[in-house]
């Protein structure tokens, strides 16, 4: 079996106390909750400044986590700075992605 390296990084989300504390009463399948695992989002290759990408990023992720969970409108503080990201969501950015399945990816 042949793996292959994506020339792509990843910052991987995984929301705090606090992101569940505001969602709760949102979400339907509340039982879900301590069964929800981490997200991977896929960043360009090329990182050298951390806190760069994650203020690019930053929105649409705490977007994207929201939608996963209710359709309904949510709103968490603003987003200006990186602490008030960190205190809805652990984050960490690695550079290396290895695709274990041989099979190529959909693009959809």
């Amino acid at each position: 079996m042949t793996m292959k390296t994506i020339n792509r990084a990843y910052i991987k989300i995984t929301p705090t106390q606090k992101f569940w504390n505001i969602l709760e009463p949102y979400i339907e399948d509340k039982e879900f909750i301590p069964f929800h695992e981490p997200t991977l989002y896929l960043i360009e290759e090329d990182v050298w400044d951390e806190d760069q990408v994650l203020m690019k990023y930053m929105k649409k992720i705490t977007l994207n986590e929201i939608n996963q969970l209710t359709e309904q409108h949510v709103s968490l503080e603003e987003m200006e700075h990186i602490a008030d990201f960190s205190d809805f969501f652990s984050f960490e950015i690695g550079g290396n992605v290895v695709d274990c399945i041989s099979a190529p990816i959909e693009r959809l």
